[in-house]
């Protein structure tokens, strides 16, 4: 089993193109969730080119879990506006 965690604030980060977006595990993960624990809203991706998912930053869509989704890399943007935008990704495999 292999575990991936990583914190990072991804405010100046406007695209998916942008090195800094992209959360490169090391393995092919069975699953992943990405936590938003900033305060703006920041957008997934986990082929680096389409939105997969909109993180806000209250309620059930402040987190995006996937099982049984085998990935190497996902991918997180900021959505918008100023301020930290702090996100979680956390990645394992059985």
């Amino acid at each position: 089993m292999a575990d991936f965690f990583n914190r990072r604030n991804v405010a100046a980060v406007m695209a998916f193109t942008d090195a800094s977006a992209i959360f490169e595990f090391g393995f092919e993960a069975t699953e992943q969730l990405i936590h938003n624990d900033g305060n703006g809203t920041v957008e997934v991706s986990f082929d680096g080119v389409n939105v997969h998912a909109r993180l806000q930053i209250t309620g059930p869509s402040k987190v995006v879990h996937w099982s049984d989704h085998v990935r190497r890399r996902v991918w997180v943007r900021n959505a918008g506006g100023g301020g930290p935008r702090n996100v979680e990704v956390l990645a394992t495999t059985r």
